[in-house]
């Protein structure tokens, strides 16, 4: 855990969180590193009601491990990666010149109760990080129906945005 707490809501924290600029929100700073080499970089901001915790006890048991034991279930999490050019304190906390391609994602959690609680930033390095997810439709099947009127099934237009959040360091 390099830095955990509160602070002021940025304008892009407080429109993460829906929460007004300037509520306090939690911020963690954490290092993830694996036989001595750094992984990943990553910083999460929470409302400061969702955790209270110190970091000795955040290294000990982790971010979600202590949301579940608060009662805190989390749903669901819109999620976008992307690359982006490592920034100086993440170059120098992730052993990379600055500049070298990271691996981002920007994602928002949300609770079973629809507000979101966690807004993570991660960073990684190149060569050393894989993370493999599995996404399973709504209706649980393997894949969308097809009907008789359609030779291929119609699968929900993806969109995109050229907007992203931007995090102060």
């Amino acid at each position: 855990v390099l830095r955990l707490g509160s602070m002021g809501a940025t304008t892009e924290v407080a429109a993460a969180l829906h929460c007004q600029r300037g509520d306090r929100v939690l911020r963690i700073e954490r290092l993830r590193s694996a036989d001595g080499e750094p992984l990943a970089l990553m910083r999460n901001w929470l409302p400061v009601e969702v955790l209270d915790t110190d970091a000795a006890t955040l290294a000990e048991h982790g971010l979600y491990e202590l949301l579940r034991a608060r009662g805190v279930r989390l749903k669901v999490a819109h999620q976008t990666i992307s690359a982006r050019p490592a920034a100086p304190d993440q170059a120098r906390l992730l052993a990379e010149p600055v500049g070298a391609p990271l691996l981002a994602t920007t994602r928002i959690t949300y609770a079973d109760h629809g507000r979101p609680v966690v807004d993570p930033e991660p960073a990684a390095r190149r060569p050393t990080y894989t993370k493999k997810s599995k996404s399973k439709s709504p209706s649980g099947r393997r894949h969308p129906p097809t009907t008789s009127s359609s030779k291929r099934p119609r699968y929900p237009r993806a969109t995109t945005s050229d907007r992203r959040p931007h995090y102060p360091d």
